[in-house]
């Protein structure tokens, strides 16, 4: 694992240009040999269209892609230079010749030498190749005096008579030093000399250049070099049109002589990157003032360096003897370690106050010492070593000095300003003139000026309470202590009414405070907690904007709703901050809101700022995260045009204008897959068609994998622009997996037992930001086993037919003895069922008729009853429904039943129940309809040995019986169950029945009841079973129901009880459809 350092880096720079010395720490990546795998000893850098990064080592080829892997040359010695070719091959030149490195067909780099096509006696003179370089579709390599030209799979070869010292492309043009002969430029493979009167390179041992940048900040066509007299070394710019010769004046100007610098690279157009002999790196803007020194002691590797190297996100890379280092030059933060400061204590507070940087610390008041230097025109090593080393003194005074200070305030009132300090026992003021003087008398942990009266100030005392003191003609007015507040207040700010709130554990308002001669009148404390929205036990950060008061706790922000006296979470500045925990807010003079927040657990930390735009909702930015679960920032406060943030381990400078999200890239690699032997399936580079290395895999390029290999790991980093980004992965197999997994550290997956099938890997990483790379994918394919390939299944098909038909041939033969054995069996069967169903059928035919000789007939029906009809439709041959009827005392006596059961069954039931009526109606004692149901049930109680109300016997019958006294126009009923309908003059009517059945019941010991009314003329009366309104049908199969049923009587009951009848029947055929009857039916309607 490589470790991340911070080094000694830029401290008070502008994010537009780098213009102020800098002395802060900016992350920087630390690589050894345990991080390599190799001996640490590095020469040279390469970056090809994939942002992966080459490196020359002692023991061969690095590649870094987010993990550090090693390929071999065919002769193992150190590669010394590099260039990224035309087609993405990496061409290399190493102590005993020079090739190329380019992926194979699994997309592992394999080196091809290419000095072997020189004849025998050249190859001789090829040995410690030192340049490399690229131009157009050519590749130029120098090994000791000669210049090699690879093109179109040829090599060309220029003898330069000379060492060279240099080789360079400026402005489309290649350019070449050659020692003790000056400068040349290449044309058609010819040197052209250039400048020859000039005597900074013709005049032999004078000059000595060691690097040439193209360097935008010079204008067009100008290069500049570094003269190697030892009496006057100095930066020179070679204008190559016009030949003038200029020298380039540096703050450095004064110790080049003491230093001499090897090589010196173009940053972004903006800057030089020097490189010194065994003394680190100093950067100088283009104006040629110096920004910053890079050393050991400011964390490099070591001061002895190879080279250095610019990537395309501008990430300065440093080549050591002992390792790498990896420098984020352009950070839009900046770190520096209290203890580097000289302090030792949490910074809880910090305050610009007249151009001084304040920091109240734990146990002292400081300042930050400014620095002049800036100002210089050359600069000492010393003074360069001074600016490396800021230090933050403390203030002498006797009211501070030994006092530890917990929060400052800037004091701003009209002309007069004034820095507040919290110190352990007292409220100090620090004048613009420097003059110290107590104004409370007691120490604070909040102190905030009021917007409405500026003059006061409102102190939140330690431990407990809150009271105001007032700034009046030079003098500061104790106005007490404010009743009520005795708790633990931990932050203030007001609202746009003046209402004064507090954070507490809850939270505090002092409604709008009225005060007569500096003492406060009837103060109103309302205090809020759970009851009112609030999450318990925590302490609220209160936060004010545009007049919006805003309350921070560890559960997200708050809003308060002053209709409903109610908290609940804020939606003002979005959902993030919404659901985190913000421990400061600072709004600065261009309208952005900056935060110190946190994530649920706390393993992060984040400065976040939040813009407005038109739309009225904010844009957030991450400025600042790292991973770190003990940093805590305190105090932030404005610089320069940066935010300065102070804790318990550092201050983080933060560049204003950063928008670090659009400037941070992410890339992601698959370094290797490897199959279930541990054979590689991809290396980890693609390439197309053509050969060329891309950044995606080519549909030409899908593996088909034999089903042996389902077992397969896939191994991915990760690479991003910003140093120590802390890089998070997902991962989705497609044709696996149902989704993407979630975010996580891995960067190994393992897939196990795969089935035959199209797969594709899709990987992504993003950064600790929030910022996402593309998705990167690698497809492939499993075919079956040969067990499940198509010609196996058209085997087992046609071995399955095959023993299908065999089986079917060999079964029909059994089979048909046996059918011709058990057709004489069946037929015999059949006939003798045959001739049992025919006798059971004639017995019931013949039970039939014995039913219906026993109940009334047409005849007797009609002369008893000239009006009637009697709808009577047993489910089956036989019927468990049937109707009774008898003349007695001048009176006809009508009975409807519905027997338990139907069939045959329910036609014994009712050949009972008539014999039990044809008893009771010659009983005398009988005189009433109800007491003819009494002993009719039991009759039926005694005749089936029912016993209590419990018994498993239920049956019996339900029924209608009426008495007809046509004489006296008297009609008497009862009901067990089932009820008469009576309609008189167009109105039905419904003579209820007893709810109890002729049978056990539980309330069998209670009497019938028996009704008696007078009849009209005209009156229709119908009796009837359950059989007609419980059968099914209609379009959702449901009973015809009680309610249809009086709605058609009412229909037609005027019409001839005959067709009465027959509407009744054809009706009940139409509802119950293709549904077969249910029941038996009995249906009798009578008209008076």
């Amino acid at each position: 694992m490589y470790r991340i350092l911070l080094i000694s880096l830029i401290l008070f720079t502008s994010f537009f240009a780098y213009s102020q010395q800098s002395t802060g720490l900016i992350p920087i990546e630390k690589f050894n040999s345990d991080d390599l795998g190799v001996q640490p000893h590095c020469f040279d850098f390469a970056q090809d269209s994939r942002d992966a990064i080459y490196v020359g080592n002692k023991d061969g080829l690095l590649v870094y892609t987010g993990v550090w892997r090693r390929f071999l040359t065919n002769n193992a010695t150190e590669i010394r230079a590099l260039a990224i070719g035309p087609n993405g091959d990496i061409f290399i030149g190493n102590q005993k010749g020079f090739g190329y490195f380019t992926p194979n067909d699994t997309g592992i780099f394999v080196y091809y030498p290419l000095d072997t096509l020189l004849p025998k006696e050249q190859q001789e003179k090829v040995n410690n190749t030192q340049l490399v370089l690229c131009k157009d579709s050519a590749v130029y390599f120098v090994s000791g005096k000669y210049l090699y030209k690879y093109y179109n799979k040829q090599l060309n070869i220029i003898d330069l008579e000379g060492e060279v010292s240099m080789l360079s492309i400026v402005n489309d043009r290649l350019l070449i030093i050659i020692k003790s002969k000056g400068l040349f430029e290449i044309i058609d493979n010819k040197l052209t000399p250039l400048f020859t009167s000039d005597k900074y390179f013709y005049k032999k041992d004078s000059t000595r250049i060691f690097k040439i940048a193209s360097f935008q900040g010079f204008g067009e066509n100008k290069i500049i070099y570094l003269t190697s007299n030892p009496l006057k070394k100095e930066l020179r710019i070679l204008d190559l049109k016009t030949g003038e010769n200029s020298v380039f004046r540096t703050q450095l100007d004064s110790i080049i002589y003491r230093v001499k610098i090897k090589s010196f690279i173009n940053i972004n157009n903006s800057i030089l990157a020097l490189r010194l002999e065994n003394k680190g790196i100093i950067i100088i803007d283009k104006d040629g003032k110096f920004i910053r020194k890079i050393d050991k002691s400011s964390g490099l590797q070591s001061d002895v360096i190879e080279s250095i190297f610019v990537d395309k996100s501008n990430i300065l890379w440093v080549a050591h003897k002992t390792g790498i280092s990896r420098v984020d030059i352009f950070s839009n933060y900046e770190y520096l370690p209290i203890e580097k400061l000289g302090i030792k204590n949490t910074i809880e507070a910090i305050k610009l106050f007249n151009d001084t940087l304040f920091f109240a610390v734990q146990n002292q008041l400081s300042y930050l010492a400014a620095s002049t230097y800036d100002q210089k025109r050359t600069l000492t090593l010393e003074e360069i070593d001074d600016l490396s080393n800021p230090k933050i003194l403390p203030i002498d005074s006797k009211l501070t000095r030994g006092q530890g200070c917990y929060g400052l305030l800037n004091f701003d009132l009209n002309n007069y300003r004034s820095l507040l300090i919290i110190t352990n026992n007292n409220i100090v003021e620090k004048t613009e003139s420097g003059k110290t003087r107590i104004v409370f008398s007691e120490s604070g942990r909040k102190l905030f000026q009021d917007k409405k009266n500026p003059n006061r100030v409102w102190v939140s005392i330690y431990p407990k309470g809150l009271a105001s003191i007032y700034y009046n003609n030079g003098e500061w007015i104790n106005e007490g202590k404010i009743e009520n507040t005795s708790y633990n207040i931990f932050d203030i700010n007001s609202d746009k009414d003046n209402n004064i709130w507090m954070g507490a554990y809850g939270l505090l308002k002092l409604e709008t405070p009225v005060f007569i001669n500096h003492k406060i009148t009837n103060p109103n404390i309302i205090t809020f907690d759970t009851t009112n929205g609030l999450s318990a036990n925590d302490t609220y950060i209160v936060h004010s904007d545009n007049g919006n008061v805003f309350f921070a706790s560890a559960d997200g922000l708050y809003e308060y709703n002053t209709k409903t006296n109610h908290f609940t979470k804020s939606n003002y500045y979005g959902n993030w901050i919404k659901n985190h925990f913000s421990l400061r807010f600072y709004k600065d003079k261009f309208g952005k809101t900056w935060t110190v927040s946190y994530p649920d657990d706390k393993s992060k930390i984040y400065i976040k700022s939040f813009t407005p735009n038109s739309e009225g909702t904010f844009f957030m930015n991450t400025e600042f995260s790292k991973q770190i679960k003990a940093q805590k920032f305190f105090a932030i406060c404005p610089y320069k045009g940066r935010l300065l943030a102070g804790g318990t381990f550092s201050i983080v400078y933060l560049k204003n204008s950063v928008d670090t999200n659009s400037s941070n890239k992410v890339n992601v690699f698959i370094n290797i897959i490897e199959k279930t032997n541990k054979k590689t399936l991809f290396g980890g580079t693609y390439t197309n068609s053509s050969g060329n290395i891309v950044s995606s895999q080519s549909k030409a390029s899908v593996p088909i994998l034999d089903y042996k290999d389902h077992n397969l790991v896939f191994k991915f980093s990760g690479i991003s622009n910003k140093v120590s980004s802390n890089l998070e992965y997902r991962w989705w197999l497609e044709g696996y997996d149902n989704d993407w997994e979630v975010w996580n550290k891995k960067t190994e997956v393992r897939f196990t037992n795969l089935h035959e099938g199209e797969y594709t890997f899709w990987v992504q990483t993003r950064d600790i930001y929030g910022n996402e790379s593309s998705k990167l994918s690698y497809s492939f394919t499993i075919i079956p086993p040969w067990n499940r390939t198509i010609w196996a299944y058209i085997s087992y098909f046609i071995l399955f037919i095959a023993f299908v038909w065999g089986a079917i041939q060999y079964s029909t033969r059994k089979l048909k003895l046996i059918i011709t054995q058990a057709t004489a069996e069946i037929q015999k069967q059949k006939t003798d069922i045959e001739t049992k169903n025919e006798e059971i059928v004639s017995s019931i035919r013949y039970a039939q008729r014995i039913q219906e000789a026993v109940i009334p007939n047409k005849i007797q029906m009609g002369k008893a009853f000239p009006d009637h009809f009697v709808l009577w439709k047993p489910r089956d041959i036989v019927s468990g429904d049937y109707y009774w009827m008898m003349e007695k005392d001048g009176k006809l006596i009508l009975a409807a039943a519905d027997c338990t059961g139907h069939g045959v069954p329910g036609a014994f039931m009712s050949i009972m129940g008539i014999s039990f009526l044809n008893e009771i109606a010659h009983n005398p004692k009988v005189q009433s309809a109800a007491a003819a149901l009494d002993m009719l049930r039991q009759n039926v109680i005694t005749s089936l040995n029912q016993e209590g109300s419990k018994t498993n016997t239920k049956d019996g019958m339900d029924m209608s019986i009426c008495v007809y006294d046509f004489d006296n126009m008297i009609m008497e009923f009862a009901g067990a169950y089932n009820p008469m309908y009576m309609i008189r003059d167009g109105e039905l009517s419904t003579i209820k029945a007893d709810r109890m059945p002729i049978g056990i019941h539980e309330r069998d010991n209670n009497s019938f009841t028996n009704i008696k009314f007078n009849m009209h003329k005209g009156d229709v009366f119908y009796i009837l079973s359950d059989g007609y309104i419980d059968q099914f049908g209609g379009e959702k199969g449901k009973k015809f129901m009680t309610k249809r049923f009086k709605k058609l009587l009412l229909e037609i009951y005027t019409k001839p009880m005959a067709d009465q009848k027959e509407i009744l029947w054809q009706t009940l055929l139409s509802w119950r459809g293709d549904i077969e009857q249910l029941d038996d039916i009995i249906v009798i309607g009578v008209r008076v």
